[in-house]
């Protein structure tokens, strides 16, 4: 049996761990897990066995995970892989056989190391295969596969990918970014080459620039003045009008209340003299206001033209008497 040196499964060990997200100590000394560690860890592998049985995979694979997590043993790493694998994650679960064969050398594992190993050799058989190619205009472009940049080394050449979509996008300063989808299927091996184009140019727009056009200057004629001042002038002349039907209402109230007493009767006088007082004094207002308006509108206003005088018309209807031919008259007339 192959001996390996202390250094060299040191060096195996802290890979696995690091790969599986395994927490280390900062010291150079392996914490060992504790006895109750070591009985969570065993029944985290029996209910992931019941599980994997039952075909729940993703749940399974929690499981043995948790099991890596006190102690990445050879069994634990065989099955997180398998559950890998039916979850549709091949690179990964190659991955994961590649480090179950290498943790189960040197040891009592020889069982799991052949299975593990044949497990590895079917799932690379049919890994498909993906070569990105850089076309035209992405000579520089830098290029993701579902997220992941790719270095300079995995362009142009076979790399294996799960089977299904992927999406691979390439972008480059002064273009626009291009996207394409890839559907792998098992076994097979697909070229994509990574075309861009051009950014196309800024469309210069052929339309003359709107004008916004300028406030109109309000203007008004001196007649208008005088329309708003007769109008102002009814309106003051109706104030004074209800102020004086007011007035009357209140001698009637006066004459016929003793202090704040009034009789019923007087109710509707009442209710009149506050409907006269609101009118009067609104109608008073406005007149008020449209004299003064209407004075400067016919001070400031401008004058009327008369329309230009229509030509003469030339339309004409005439009556002459008949010739020497007989008696009688002619009627004629242009139109």
């Amino acid at each position: 049996m192959r001996a390996y040196s202390h250094a060299y499964m040191r060096t195996i060990i802290l890979g696995a761990i690091l790969a599986l997200g395994v927490p280390t100590v900062a010291s150079t000394a392996w914490a060992q897990p504790t006895q109750a560690e070591i009985n969570k860890a065993k029944a985290a592998f029996n209910a992931g066995l019941a599980l994997e049985a039952a075909g729940d995979w993703a749940q399974a694979l929690g499981r043995f995970r948790e099991v890596t997590a006190v102690k990445a043993t050879p069994q634990a790493l065989f099955h997180i892989g398998r559950c890998l694998e039916k979850l549709g994650k091949w690179t990964e679960a190659v991955g994961t056989y590649r480090l179950a064969v290498e943790k189960a050398e040197g040891s009592s594992e020889a069982s799991v190391r052949q299975q593990a190993d044949a497990a590895r050799v079917s799932l690379e058989s049919r890994l498909p295969k993906l070569v990105i190619e850089r076309g035209r205009g992405a000579e520089s472009a830098s290029i993701t596969l579902d997220g992941v940049a790719l270095g300079s080394t995995a362009i142009g050449n076979s790399m294996p990918a799960d089977p299904g979509p992927h999406v691979i996008v390439a972008t480059q300063p002064g273009k626009p970014p291009a996207t394409f989808n890839v559907v792998l299927a098992e076994g097979e091996t697909k070229q994509l080459p990574i075309v861009m184009e051009a950014a196309p140019p800024p469309v210069a727009s052929s339309a003359a620039p709107v004008q916004s056009a300028a406030p109109s200057k309000v203007s008004w004629t001196k007649k208008q003045g005088y329309y708003v001042t007769a109008g102002a002038g009814a309106s003051a002349l109706l104030g004074v009008v209800f102020l004086v039907l007011r007035n009357n209402a209140l001698d009637d109230l006066s004459h016929q209340c003793y202090g704040t007493h009034c009789p019923e009767s007087l109710e509707g006088t009442y209710t009149r003299a506050k409907v006269y007082t609101v009118l009067g004094d609104t109608f008073l207002v406005l007149g008020v206001v449209g004299l003064g308006v209407g004075t400067f509108m016919i001070a400031k206003g401008k004058k009327e033209t008369a329309p230009p005088a229509a030509a003469a018309d030339s339309r004409r209807l005439w009556l002459a008497p008949l010739g020497p031919s007989g008696p009688g008259a002619s009627l004629g007339g242009t139109f």
